[in-house]
């Protein structure tokens, strides 16, 4: 049953670009299979890409790391997709934090910048 719903959730995801309905649909395939499965990571992995496609990085960040706790099943029956415990949430975790740097820093040179401008310094005589 979980890998049906990340079948469903990825292909979904997949198909999203510029897709809402599409992407709520993985979103909600990708929650009922963390609730069918917690302790897997490929559906933690496909919920933090619904969320950054949504513009919420910190939710997407709390997924990702969520999906990097999670230890691989060696004794599971089913399918297991080896890279979403480790390389594929870590991949997109630090791709993510490097573009939230990016904005921060950007938004902060203009803060300061702005600062910079009003700070009038005091001469004493």
């Amino acid at each position: 049953k979980y890998i049906c719903l990340f079948n469903a959730a990825q292909l979904n995801l997949d198909m999203a670009s510029g897709n809402r309905e599409s992407l709520q649909m993985a979103q909600r395939l990708a929650q009922l299979g963390i609730g069918t499965e917690p302790q897997r990571a490929e559906c933690w992995v496909i919920l933090g890409q619904c969320w950054e496609a949504y513009g919420l990085p910190h939710k997407a960040i709390e997924a990702y790391e969520t999906a990097l706790m999670q230890e691989l099943p060696l004794d599971d029956i089913g399918l297991v997709f080896q890279g979403y415990y480790r390389e594929i949430p870590q991949m997109l975790l630090v791709a993510l934090k490097v573009r939230i740097a990016r904005e921060v820093k950007h938004e902060s040179d203009i803060v300061v910048a702005k600062r910079k401008e009003l700070i009038i310094p005091k001469f004493e005589a």
